[in-house]
């Protein structure tokens, strides 16, 4: 099994949802399921991750139309997952515009808690594993 593969089962696992096999190819959307969420699953062996900002707009779109939040989930090549989470109740701890970028370049390093990448339709906030629980609470 491959490690993208592990990462959608925990997660899968956590929320108590499922995965959707065949996401990847554009047929289906989002990676995992659950009666109130859609998670978009990125995991990578580096220390970094190049979000195609179009992942937020498709996934965005995708749990407006099944009346869930949508979430990304990236894993680092160190084991470190991040959730961004659109609009989340958090204390915010900076901003970086990504509006009318095409891809962003989200460092592990950076990518802490409270950070917010904005878009033209949301505030995509950085949480750890954590704080994505409690906040699972709330959907």
């Amino acid at each position: 099994m491959k490690n993208w593969e592990r990462f959608e089962h925990r997660l899968a696992r956590k929320i108590g949802g499922k995965r959707t096999p065949g996401s990847g190819n554009g047929n289906q959307k989002g990676d995992i399921k659950s009666s109130k969420l859609l998670i978009e699953a990125k995991e990578t062996s580096k220390d970094y991750l190049v979000i195609d900002t179009a992942w937020f707009i498709n996934l965005s779109k995708e749990a407006e139309k099944r009346k869930v939040a949508p979430i990304l989930a990236i894993e680092f090549g160190s084991g470190t997952t991040r959730y961004l989470i659109p609009d989340a109740d958090v204390d915010i701890v900076g901003y970086v515009d990504i509006s009318d970028a095409r891809s962003y370049k989200l460092k592990e390093e950076a990518a802490v808690e409270g950070l917010a990448l904005v878009t033209h339709s949301h505030d995509w906030v950085v949480v750890g594993p954590s704080t994505f629980e409690a906040l699972m609470d709330d959907y």
